[in-house]
């Protein structure tokens, strides 16, 4: 009886250490082992009273899903709505069941099934390096796009996204380490290096705010000589990679530059934009028709953000209902132009084209947006709530010296604002989000005992 026990438990635990695998090998995959960890949790501890794992936490996310199906039933688009955030319930499940798994068992967890994380991120990252460096994997995958590898993810350039919402979580799993400050470096310096190559300026950007608030952390316990070293370090890696790569300096320096500065379209009386072509200057092309109340974009952010903008607007307490966006975005009153150049010749002239969807996408890339345009108002709200909320948590696990803090830390860069990001509604990202949190629901159980 007592190995039945075990062996329950240690294969639970096993599901729930092979979430961030199950992500690499597809969304389906990922999607199975959640209904596996809900299924095997309901039938192993049926007998369980669930009202007991019932924290303030999980109440606020019933409360964010009941919201997100209203928000579905009045917005334009009902069933495409419903789609999304009727199914999202399994996510908050999910979180419910690893927290009670990780409970019954007392965190009492084999190494092998605590590193499954560390060794599937510690691969990819050496995976996407080779990549890089040799333009195909260690299973001769080729990268088509450089520099935007993506090791095992194939055609989907979402390896830096990946490594660098779970990096957080991987210091607390190296928390348990001999030799743990030596250990976090190191996979720390591997896992970056990966995140920096892949060219996802997004995770860039990430990486910057977990390097921050990391070294807020280990400032309490690491040696000023050996902390300053450590940021140096780092620094130096990321300039060196940068700035010695034609293409990523492109992309991080360049490309950056020419999206914030704003570009000066002259617009003739018939709204049109003349264009300098720079492979035949004795002809202007024109674009007729060009955006909302004359108004167009040069960088597509910008115009995702205000597309989004305009449909809080017209909607501003429930917003249009989730994963709408979409739905919405072609509308005359939504739609925004974008304009781009493809690059500077000698004499700065500029080849311009008109980017065919506009502001019109899947989602506006940035959650902030996304919620106000979905969500509304009481949407924002919740988010804001939360992310306060992590914040607060945040600053308390340092000042007690918690290593959960790294669990808080993975779940707050999740809601990080002044970046991109994918779409909240996304099954792949949402059970990224969600995995941290049954851990912090266990912390926090434990340590109120």
């Amino acid at each position: 009886m007592k190995f039945f026990s075990e062996f329950k438990n240690n294969y639970l635990i096993s599901l729930i250490f092979l979430i961030p695998f199950s992500l690499v090998l597809g969304p389906f995959i990922a999607e199975l082992n959640i209904f596996f960890i809900i299924l095997f949790t309901l039938i192993n501890y049926s007998k369980i009273n669930f009202k007991n794992y019932i924290s303030k936490e999980i109440i606020f996310l019933f409360f964010f899903y009941i919201f997100i199906v209203i928000s579905s039933f009045f917005s334009e688009y009902v069933v495409h709505s419903l789609k999304s955030s009727v199914p999202y319930v399994r996510l908050i499940l999910y979180s419910l069941c690893i927290h009670l798994i990780l409970s019954k068992t007392e965190m009492k967890i084999p190494d092998f099934q605590k590193y499954l994380i560390v060794y599937t991120m510690i691969f990819l990252s050496i995976d996407g390096i080779f990549q890089y460096h040799f333009g195909f994997n260690l299973f001769l995958m080729s990268n088509n796009t450089s520099p935007k590898i993506s090791s095992l993810f194939g055609d989907e350039k979402i390896l830096g996204s990946f490594l660098v919402r779970l990096l957080p979580f991987l210091i607390f799993l190296l928390s348990d380490t001999k030799n743990k400050y030596l250990n976090i470096f190191v996979c720390f310096y591997i896992v970056s290096t990966a995140i920096i190559l892949t060219g996802e300026r997004s995770a860039l950007l990430l990486l910057l705010v977990i390097i921050f608030f990391s070294l807020i952390y280990f400032f309490k316990y690491l040696d000023i000589k050996k902390l300053v070293t450590s940021i140096v370090t780092l620094l130096f890696l990321t300039a060196f990679l940068i700035f010695n790569s034609p293409e990523l300096k492109k992309r991080y320096i360049d490309l950056s530059i020419s999206q914030i500065k704003q570009i000066n379209f002259s617009l003739d009386k018939e709204n049109k934009i003349k264009i300098v072509n720079e492979g035949d200057n004795s002809e202007k092309k024109t674009i007729k028709g060009l955006g909302n109340t004359n108004i167009h974009f040069s960088n597509q952010y910008f115009a995702h953000y205000f597309s989004a903008y305009k449909m809080f607007l017209d909607k501003k307490i429930i917003g249009h209902g989730p994963n709408n966006y979409r739905k919405l975005c072609d509308k005359k009153q939504y739609f925004f132009d974008v304009i781009q150049n493809n690059e500077w010749d000698k004499n700065k002239k500029i080849d311009y084209e008109l980017v065919p969807q506009g502001s019109c996408s899947t989602h506006p890339h940035n959650i902030y947006a996304q919620f106000l345009s979905e969500l509304g108002l009481v949407g924002l709200v919740f988010l804001l709530y939360a992310q306060f909320y992590l914040l607060k948590e945040l600053f308390y696990s340092f000042k007690i010296g918690s290593k959960y803090y790294f669990v808080i830390l993975t779940l707050f860069i999740s809601l990080w604002p002044l970046t991109t990001s994918g779409n909240f509604f996304n099954n792949w990202l949402s059970i990224i989000y969600y995995f941290p949190l049954g851990f912090y629901l266990t912390y926090k159980n434990r340590s109120k005992v």
